[in-house]
């Protein structure tokens, strides 16, 4: 739709105007509705399946339990948000993780996923 970038990749015609994949921003959206869940939100309307492990870990406290969907991996359920966003949520470096507020949370997941491979590309399926 931009004159001059239908020759050039995806991922190229992306940085030329200054946006991120639909995947990319997915994540990011999943991964600032998490840190909501924990620091922002009642923690008695949060549902049951949004179980924290209770074992500590050397990433950050806020550690989600791994579960298995109860329909497979390509389910229905497999998609839904929990199942979607453990492993990445389970995966950021505390100083990400304990930001005081969503704006410091925002600032410091920007700077550690700079370079994230989902940023231009779309080959590359979640962490």
């Amino acid at each position: 739709m931009v004159d001059g970038l239908q020759n050039l990749e995806y991922g190229e015609r992306l940085k030329k105007c200054g946006l991120t994949t639909l995947l990319f921003r997915r994540l990011r959206g999943d991964m600032i509705e998490a840190y909501k869940h924990f620091k922002t939100y009642d923690q008695s309307i949060i549902p049951k399946t949004f179980e924290v492990n209770n074992r500590p870990s050397r990433k950050h406290d806020f550690q989600l339990k791994q579960k298995t969907a109860s329909d497979g991996t390509k389910g229905i359920q497999s998609n839904s948000f929990y199942y979607r966003i453990v492993k990445s949520w389970n995966s950021l470096p505390s100083n990400v993780v304990n930001a005081p507020t969503v704006n410091y949370f925002k600032n410091r997941l920007d700077e550690h996923w700079k370079d994230h491979d989902l940023i231009y590309s779309t080959t590359v399926m979640y962490l």
